[in-house]
């Protein structure tokens, strides 16, 4: 780091200045299933040396066992927090009214709440008990009639507790099982909202957040402009920008973004499920060889917000 940075001295008070940044690239596997493993296997090991990426830890829904987590962290890898069981952490808004004493909710948003979610639907406060689909479409279904008509736009959200519980519970622990600290998050389905981002402020629990710009908000226009791409000093540190390129983007558009990152000396972030049938060895390995031909380091959050010396938050442990 000292050849990257010159040391200061104003009004007696030590300080550093930046005479060189970095281009990184961060890849992340969201879920942690066993699939984890094969990548790691066939993708990371593969190089001279280790490549390092992120596995997104869903506390409750893992499937990749704590042994081969620690062997991975141990070359390399960095755990990251991505919620306890993958709940939305956002608002929605109903999109069709419900009447009084029914007590099934219809829409698109319904399967990113899973059984058991504790939610608040207006201001009062209801459990899922089941999914299912029919004629109208997919649903869940809460565990009381509904006390109160609720029109469209209606506010549906996870209630206090069960936020809290889905950024936070088992953190703890399994940092103790790992022997590894958890310093950033990752949103489940890439979203969230200001409630949500104000929580994780308010606790100084994460370095950062990952949010998603691989396409615009209409969801259906490809971001080609800057896709993954972060600029130091990241103020956008809890909505960070990542894209799937290996899934959507071509080898030549991947190599235009790197080429820009490169340039600009941007932190791109990777993301992608290995349990995805989608998912192309190949196309990883192709990745990678092009941010190294590019001198694009690749690492993990953590040594980033390191290189920068950015970790004003504290851990709460």
């Amino acid at each position: 780091l000292d050849q990257d940075k010159e040391q200061i001295c104003v009004d007696n008070r030590v300080s550093f200045k930046f005479i060189k940044q970095k281009a990184f690239l961060c890849i992340t596997y969201d879920d942690c299933p066993a699939t984890d493993w094969n990548a790691y296997q066939k993708i990371h090991k593969q190089y001279d040396s280790v490549i390092p990426a992120e596995l997104g830890l869903n506390i409750n829904r893992r499937a990749l066992p704590i042994e081969q987590m620690k062997i991975m962290v141990e070359d390399g890898f960095e755990i990251v927090n991505h919620s306890t069981s993958h709940h939305r952490l956002e608002r929605v808004g109903l999109q069709k009214a419900v009447s009084k004493e029914d007590n099934k909710i219809y829409g698109w948003f319904t399967h990113t709440f899973l059984d058991g979610a504790e939610l608040f639907i207006g201001e009062e406060t209801y459990k899922i008990v089941s999914h299912g689909s029919d004629s109208n479409g997919n649903y869940f279904v809460v565990d009381r009639p509904f006390l109160k008509n609720y029109g469209i736009g209606t506010s549906i959200q996870l209630s206090d507790e069960a936020l809290n519980n889905e950024l936070f519970y088992g953190v703890e622990d399994i940092e103790k099982q790992l022997g590894t600290k958890i310093n950033h998050f990752t949103y489940p389905y890439t979203v969230s909202d200001k409630r949500t981002r104000k929580l994780i402020e308010d606790t100084n629990k994460y370095y950062s957040c990952r949010a998603y710009n691989g396409y615009y908000s209409d969801g259906k226009q490809k971001n080609l402009f800057d896709p993954g791409l972060n600029y130091f000093p990241f103020e956008n540190k809890l909505t960070l920008n990542s894209a799937s390129f290996d899934l959507y983007y071509s080898e030549e558009e991947i190599k235009t973004i790197f080429e820009k990152a490169a340039k600009t000396k941007a932190m791109v972030i990777q993301f992608n499920h290995t349990w995805d049938s989608n998912f192309k060895i190949e196309k990883m390995k192709f990745l990678i060889d092009t941010a190294l031909d590019m001198g694009i380091e690749i690492t993990t959050r953590t040594p980033i917000w390191d290189y920068y010396e950015i970790n004003e938050l504290s851990n709460n442990n």
